[in-house]
């Protein structure tokens, strides 16, 4: 059980640090002051949830994976090149955030539904909960772009 525990906790560490970087990208992406700092305070957002999912894995004596996965790399290429060729490149970069949002929280709620330990599930539902508002302020955020468009 330890090693599947370890396997889900290195993959929403991942998702989270895929993440991370997809905002860092947009900060710099952005020439709006307002959107750079929520791309930063949503980047901000992941550590604390990655520090207590490497302190699990540490704790059951696994080593942290400490690398983005292929497919996060591709997906934030993919998001920037998109947001590069938009007339609209905010509302492009809060269109593809929203969905790794979607995605983290998709993660999450999945790993949740696994038997993993009590102690872990109920950590997994407290950053959970911390990724939906997360996700709920970008999709709040894309609705306003989309409605003042």
């Amino acid at each position: 059980m330890p090693s599947d525990e370890i396997r889900t906790l290195n993959n929403l560490i991942q998702q989270c640090e895929d993440a991370q970087e997809f905002y860092e990208e947009a900060c710099e992406m952005t020439d709006n002051h307002e959107m750079r700092m929520l791309f930063t305070r949503m980047k901000e957002a992941r550590a604390p949830i990655i520090a207590d999912l490497t302190s699990r894995v540490k704790g059951l004596g696994g080593e942290v994976e400490d690398d983005t996965t292929i497919t996060g790399d591709i997906r934030a290429a993919w998001g920037k090149l998109k947001a590069s060729l938009s007339g609209h490149k905010d509302e492009t970069l809060v269109a593809e955030l929203e969905e790794v949002e979607d995605r983290s929280l998709e993660e999450f709620y999945s790993a949740i539904a696994n038997n993993l330990p009590e102690q872990t599930i109920i950590m997994l539902k407290r950053h959970a909960n911390a990724l939906r508002e997360t996700h709920d302020i970008m999709k709040t955020t894309q609705d306003m772009i989309k409605d003042a468009a």
